[in-house]
């Protein structure tokens, strides 16, 4: 299943990484994680424009480092390959500015990829 990364255009607030076979069911996805039955119902309450695009490499890799217990999280994270991201680690708080080449080399040190 293809993972779609959703953004909100005007604020620039990416809201998450969906799957789906299509933007439609990620949409979907992302309805439901906010409490409403689909996108539809999402639509008659809210009127926003979001942005639906193929997750990169990178994005699926910060999910899973965010999303398990490895000791780091990436708090700011860009869009795409050229991008700085801010890196924490979660044990001592402290936070350094890390390239996705520095994230992607993390992960595999840490066996997440």
């Amino acid at each position: 299943m293809a993972k779609w990364t959703i953004e909100n255009p005007t604020s620039g607030v990416v809201l998450g990484t969906y799957e789906g076979e299509t933007e439609a069911e990620a949409l979907d996805e992302l309805a439901r994680d906010a409490g409403y039955r689909d996108n539809a119902e999402a639509c008659e309450v809210s009127a926003g424009e979001l942005t639906v695009t193929p997750a990169t490499d990178i994005e699926l890799i910060i999910e899973r480092i965010n999303a398990g217990a490895y000791g780091y999280r990436v708090i700011d994270a860009g869009a795409g390959w050229d991008s700085k991201y801010l890196w924490e680690d979660r044990d001592t708080s402290l936070c350094s500015v890390a390239t996705a080449e520095d994230i992607r080399a993390t992960a595999m040190q840490l066996g997440i990829i």
